[in-house]
């Protein structure tokens, strides 16, 4: 696309990006090296903007090479999906610059993203004090960021697994003659157990120890941790890289509130989600609302009371599937609480008409989602509109996908209690906003006691 967006500031630099199916793997996700890419390319794009190109920062012997990066995937990207790609410099720790990142579409944060760089010599190769970069004075992010720090990775001494060795080829290899820093994510998600293959990672750390150069053979050894997998590449001189995924549940946060004041918890994996992120049925009412019955069907039958926390679409589906259930209590995050007004604002941001996605059927939008008449004709013979069940609800002020109007008449006309969070988004994300999810679900457990 030519009219994609650059935008250069102060402390800040602003590209967007349209991930074409080659960015992807085989259920249009973003492969977590091509997150790794679109760092690094966006660091360097920062830079560039400024006039102060690898060429230029060689001459001066100042160049940054990539020691640690982390990843904190809040929604993964999908194909043909237009983000933003935002980036800081975050100041000097110990010996590391530090360079922070965000991913983000219409709805909101997509990946964090934190690294640490160190400033080389490129002539000597020797490793310099961030204090003697002269190019420019560097900056610090104003805002905080939601990613896990950057960390040395360290596999333990026993029960670690041989994975197989591979071999570095000339696909592999960026203009420095190493191994593309993206492309040790496509190493790493090629020796991962099929499980985790299929998985979308909350989290991902990696360490770059040693440059591998072609022809080099690297030993993949790795072993499980928990949720988490861990994994070297062992060069000649020895390791290469280091890196961790894990896959922690989307519903560990309010697991962990909820455990606190006594409550179990029973996540739903809906298609496309946890364990059957690789399934290739579609997330559609029609699908999710008879599972979401016989689920509760099933926890009734263990236990007296049951509750419902449903956060943004599951909220609606929790609606759909639950109107007249003898429910304790529920909790609703963010929620959708009229899908029809959504569907019509998508349609507004993609610029498609009820008579167009009438006539074509389906139409995939820039933002990440299609459109869809038939979703369309199904909200509206299923409005979701009563709702007996007593309901706390948080809501962001900022939240861009269900109006301020409309969640609070859906409170009124249901007698839900309604708290809004006037720093809140959509997703809330930030330490502060989380901080606020965390003392509300935790007063709502309490009164359910």
């Amino acid at each position: 696309m030519s009219d994609l967006r650059e935008v250069l500031q102060e402390n800040s630099y602003l590209r967007q990006k349209q991930l074409i199916f080659a960015d992807c793997d085989r259920y249009q996700r973003a492969r977590v090296s091509t997150l790794l890419s679109i760092a690094a390319a966006v660091a360097g794009a920062d830079y560039d903007a400024r006039g102060l190109t690898y060429e230029k920062l060689y001459e001066m012997r100042e160049v940054f090479l990539l020691s640690r990066i982390a990843l904190r995937i809040h929604r993964c990207p999908r194909a043909l999906q237009v983000v933003d790609v935002t980036t800081w410099e975050d100041g000097v720790k110990a010996a590391h610059m530090q360079r922070v990142y965000e991913i983000t579409d219409r709805e909101g944060l997509l990946v964090s993203i934190r690294s640490d760089w160190i400033l080389v010599d490129p002539q000597t190769r020797r490793i310099m004090r961030p204090g003697t970069f002269t190019a420019k004075k560097l900056g610090t992010c104003p805002k905080a960021i939601d990613a896990p720090e950057p960390r040395k990775i360290l596999l333990p001494r026993e029960g670690v697994e041989d994975l197989g060795t591979r071999k570095v080829v000339w696909s592999d290899l960026d203009g420095n003659g190493h191994v593309y820093s993206g492309n040790y994510g496509d190493f790493v998600w090629d020796y991962l157990p099929a499980d985790l293959q299929e998985k979308v990672p909350r989290e991902f750390f990696i360490n770059y120890s040693k440059e591998a150069t072609l022809g080099q053979e690297l030993r993949m050894v790795g072993c499980r941790k928990g949720g988490e997998y861990l994994m070297e590449g062992l060069g000649p001189e020895g390791v290469c890289f280091s890196a961790q995924c894990g896959s922690k549940a989307e519903a560990a946060f309010f697991a962990a509130a909820a455990a606190d004041a006594g409550w179990q918890t029973v996540s739903v994996d809906l298609p496309g989600h946890g364990d059957r992120e690789s399934e290739a049925a579609a997330l559609v009412p029609w699908q999710v609302v008879p599972e979401l019955r016989c689920a509760l069907a099933e926890l009734r039958g263990r236990w007296d009371r049951v509750g419902l926390f449903g956060s943004s679409l599951g909220a609606w589906f929790g609606l759909l599937a639950y109107p007249d259930a003898p429910l304790a209590g529920a909790l609703f995050l963010s929620p959708v609480v009229d899908m029809e007004a959504l569907i019509r604002k998508m349609m507004g941001w993609a610029g498609v008409s009820e008579e167009r996605l009438a006539q074509e059927g389906r139409i995939p939008t820039t933002f990440g989602q299609t459109l869809s008449w038939e979703y369309l004709r199904y909200v509206r013979t299923h409005p979701a509109r009563r709702w007996r069940t007593p309901t706390a609800i948080l809501y962001g002020a900022r939240d861009h996908l269900t109006d301020r109007e409309t969640v609070e008449a859906f409170a009124a006309r249901n007698g839900c209690r309604l708290t809004v969070e006037e720093a809140g988004e959509h997703w809330f994300h930030t330490p502060e906003q989380l901080a606020v999810v965390d003392r509300w679900q935790r007063a709502c457990l309490a009164d359910l006691e």
